[in-house]
């Protein structure tokens, strides 16, 4: 899940990424989530992302410690985050639409296109990784940093 996307960033930056996430990290708990719907952005017939949504109380929880991020970062001179956050995981995302698939075509009958309901996916995150990825061919990512959460195994409050 991300909680913050920069795109290219200079590398002597990195050192303030680094100190705002353990310091945000310091501040939160280990955090139990769960998925509780299906979707895609901007809808399901123009589909460019595939998402899993996160569940209340882990939604709002994981907005505080966006935010909490956000603030952190700007106290270290970097710019604030002008959209909203919306928790979710990227399951997949869609370059090219297939010429043999319909447009708008439905995923079944009886389920809403752009939001499934469901139940399951469930765990617990215990920190904050700082991810670089490489976007190639043949993606690559590289964990920079782990911040650990201050108290695993909490109830997943944000203070």
């Amino acid at each position: 899940m991300t909680l913050r996307f920069w795109g290219h960033f200079a590398a002597d930056r990195i050192p303030k990424l680094i100190s705002a996430g353990q310091a945000a990290a310091a501040k939160s708990e280990a955090l139990p989530l769960h998925v509780d719907s299906l979707g895609a952005f901007p809808s399901q017939a123009r589909a460019r992302v595939h998402w899993a949504g996160i569940g209340e109380p882990g939604r709002s929880v994981l907005c505080r410690l966006a935010t909490r991020l956000d603030d952190e970062l700007a106290h270290r001179g970097i710019a604030r985050e002008s959209r909203p956050f919306r928790p979710h995981l990227t399951v997949a995302r869609v370059r090219t639409r297939m010429k043999s698939e319909p447009p708008g075509r439905s995923p079944g009958p009886g389920i809403n296109p752009d939001r499934v309901e469901l139940q399951g996916l469930r765990w617990t995150a215990q920190g904050l990784l700082l991810v670089e990825s490489r976007l190639t061919p043949h993606p690559t990512y590289e964990i920079l940093d782990c911040a650990d959460f201050a108290a695993h195994g909490s109830r997943g409050e944000a203070p």
